[in-house]
């Protein structure tokens, strides 16, 4: 993954198992995404679906990136001192670009272990290997906004898009988020009433056709449990 660049960050579970079962497991996701993913990226949007996730994200400068692992190798060495029996952390390696995709696997590899002591459950949770697709135009990048925020609707789950709860859409609406950036919505968006009008005008028609040929051939028409 690039630095400074926007993607299309996706994936699904194993076989037919589901991602989520409960409210709880949608939120320990978020807390993940906000503990690993945000020092190395800022999340645009979201939707989290029972069997798969998107998020819509851009990557953080290389200096940004650097100093975030600076700052966590200072505080492992400021963890032994006075402390003798604490057993220091690997120091972080000064690779911006791996830290980047080392992030990411964090972020799901430790909700794949939540989820498995949860249900008492063994073996891989997601696809090998998350999907990610840089989004070179802005026409891409609106279409995306759409698709991510109507993808509860596609998968029969609710007839409004907003009456999902787990979608970052009523936190744009109200621009209610802590950890969202709106910056990029603005570029493709005059604000948020016509982000919003346009969605919904949007779900009134045909469901976004963008090109995501790269998404796992039976992903289109994955059947959904929850």
């Amino acid at each position: 993954m690039e630095f400074n660049s926007i993607y299309h960050v996706f994936n699904h579970a194993n076989a037919k198992d589901n991602l989520f079962d409960d409210d709880s497991s949608y939120e320990r996701f978020l807390k993940y995404c906000r503990v690993h993913i945000l020092p190395v990226a800022e999340i645009l949007s979201y939707c989290l679906m029972p069997n798969h996730f998107h998020l819509l994200i851009r990557t953080r400068s290389e200096s940004e990136i650097l100093d975030h692992i600076d700052n966590l190798n200072i505080k492992n060495a400021q963890r032994k001192r006075g402390h003798p029996n604490v057993r220091l952390k690997p120091l972080v390696k000064r690779d911006a670009e791996k830290f980047i995709i080392k992030s990411f696997s964090n972020c799901f590899n430790a909700y794949a272990k939540y989820f498995n002591i949860k249900n008492d459950r063994k073996g891989s949770l997601f696809l090998k290997n998350f999907k990610r697709k840089k989004v070179e135009d802005e026409l891409y990048l609106k279409e995306l906004y759409f698709y991510i925020h109507l993808n509860p609707i596609k998968h029969k789950y609710r007839r409004k898009p907003e009456n999902w709860r787990y979608s970052s859409l009523n936190n744009i609406i109200n621009k209610s988020s802590d950890f969202l950036s709106f910056q990029y919505l603005f570029q493709v968006f005059k604000d948020i009433e016509d982000f919003r009008t346009s969605l919904f005008n949007r779900q009134t028609g045909k469901y976004p056709e963008i090109d995501i040929d790269d998404l796992p051939s039976n992903f289109k028409s994955f059947s959904v449990r929850f």
